[in-house]
Order: C-alpha cells, then structure tokens, then sequence
C-alpha cells in the first residue's frame, strides 16, 4: 500500500491543479469527493489493476513474451498521456487557450487512445480481480447479445460516423462554450473523445479481419483526415471567434483570441491530419507487403529445352 501512495499524491495534486476547488471544507464528504474525482479515480484504478494483473500473470507463466512487453509499454505511454491531457495543468491550460485545448484532444485521440487499443489491457485486468469477478466478466463479454453490440459498434463506418460526431458536435459554439463554463460537461466532453477515439482505432485495429475490412479501414482514416483537416481549416481560416471565452481569458483581445484560435486550427488541421494519413500509408503498405507473399511465383516457359541433361 505504500507503493501506491505517491499516485495517490500524484494524481490528487494533478486534479487539483486541472480543476481549482474553492473552499476549505469542499471535500467533506466521500459523495463529494467521488464528484470531484470521479475522473481521476477509474484513472488510477486502471493502473492499479494492470500493474496486479501483470505481477500475478508473471508469477503464473514466468518471464512476460516480447510482445506482452510492447504491450505493456503501450498501455503504460497511454496512461501517462491520459494523464497529461486530463489531470494535468493542461487541462487548465486548455480552458484558458485553444491552442492548448487542441493539443489536449490531439493527445487523447490520436495518442493515447490507439496506443491503449494496441495495448490489449482487457486481459491483464482481468487476472487482477477474482476468479469469481473473472468469470462473470467473461460470460458478459462472451454472450451473444454483448458480442453483437460490440461489432456493430466497432464496424469502421459506424465507429467513423461516432468519431465525427462526437467531433463535429462539441465544435459546435454553443456546445464548446458549455464545456468552459461548467466542470461536469467540460469532463464529459474530454471522455467523448477519448472513448469514440477509442472504438474508432479498435475498428482499424482488428486483429482478424479480411481484405474488404482493410480497405474499408482505409476509407475510414482517409475521410477521418480530410473532415478533421477541413475543421481545421475552417478554425483557422475564420474571420470571428468561434468561443468568446477566449477572448475573456486574454484581457478581451478579439484579435489575441482570433490568432489563438488558428494556431489551434492549425493544430488540429495539419499535425492530426497526418497521423491519420500516416496510419493508412501504413495499412497500404502493410496491405501490399502481405499480397506480395502471397503471390506464386511465376515459372519460367519451357521452349522445348531438355529439363536433364
């Protein structure tokens, strides 16, 4: 238990830091505190969790395989990146600058959320909990019903079409300037990203799938690209502040505000952009490379030569 007192520390300091808290008696209550950390606390149960899960899975089948090491150095980067964009100063920060902001969704959709899905964590926690809790969880995720709902929501066009609404929707003035002003829509709209994000990248990250998935994978990230570069570039090319509370946090300069908001344009246009294209030259490549072993080589004719001499 002392091991696991520095998160403790560190991610209360973390909390405060992101989310300022009037008052000395705010934390009175266990109802309270859950409130205020209700972030923060699955956070670091998730780390908790894995870190059990790896201990007794490494006590159990001994030395971990190099793939189990990438995928534990995934989830770790993953957690350390959530951490940064949602617990961190900023996400102070990002209510004060837009640039900022952008770097914080750029953080958990295109970092931290893919880098989970190669991760694979499901299975380590559940070696953390109970044979029993095991069990149940097991017979849940493997039921018919559970195993329908969960492909269709990870199909590509449906996870894209999540993806970009959850995108599209909370850029919308009236929505974004919701999410400055009160604390629970302001978390609610990080962990829409991060969890569309999630299922979008699961789409594109099936570990059995066909040809025709593969391209419509490539689909999904190419028109990811351009409708996330076309928001981009509408933020940045725009002539009005699209969220006046950003004119507020620097002294009421529209003009300071306006420049603000196309660096995060900029931001979200070309930096976020490319990763998507990235991720599918990727895929193209990856696609080719495996037609390419798959083709037979081609005998030479025979124009009447004797085969032996």
């Amino acid at each position: 238990m002392k091991r696991l007192l520095p998160f403790l520390l560190c991610l209360y300091t973390l909390q405060s830091l992101a989310h300022p808290v009037a008052g000395n008696d705010h934390h009175t209550s266990m109802l309270q505190l859950l409130k205020d950390y209700w972030v923060a606390i699955p956070i670091l149960l998730s780390l908790i969790l894995y870190l059990i899960g790896i201990y007794r899975l490494t006590a159990k089948a001994g030395r971990p395989t190099y793939d189990s090491q990438l995928r534990t150095k995934a989830f770790l980067v993953a957690w350390i990146i959530l951490v940064i964009a949602l617990l961190s100063p900023v996400d102070t920060l990002g209510n004060a600058y837009f640039s900022v902001h952008m770097v914080q969704h750029e953080l958990l959709m295109i970092i931290s959320a893919p880098l989970f899905v190669l991760a694979r964590p499901l299975p380590i926690w559940a070696w953390a909990v109970t044979h029993q809790w095991a069990g149940r969880i097991g017979r849940i995720t493997s039921s018919k019903r559970f195993s329908s709902a969960w492909r269709f929501l990870t199909t590509p066009l449906f996870a894209w079409i999540i993806h970009a609404s959850v995108l599209w929707g909370w850029h919308v003035p009236a929505l974004f300037e919701a999410a400055l002003h009160d604390t629970l829509v302001h978390d609610i709209q990080h962990l829409s990203f991060f969890f569309s994000a999630l299922l979008f990248w699961w789409s594109l990250v099936n570990f059995r799938r066909g040809r025709n998935t593969t391209v419509s994978s490539l689909v999904s990230l190419f028109t990811t690209a351009l409708h996330t570069a076309l928001l981009g570039a509408l933020l940045t090319f725009s002539n009005k502040v699209w969220y006046p509370t950003y004119a507020a946090t620097v002294g009421g300069s529209l003009e300071l505000a306006l420049q603000d908001q196309q660096l995060g344009g900029l931001i979200m246009w070309i930096p976020g952009g490319l990763a998507y294209l990235a991720v599918a030259l990727f895929i193209c490549y990856r696609l080719l490379s495996m037609e390419s072993r798959n083709q037979p080589a081609i005998k030479p004719a025979n124009h009447g030569h004797p085969s032996n001499f």
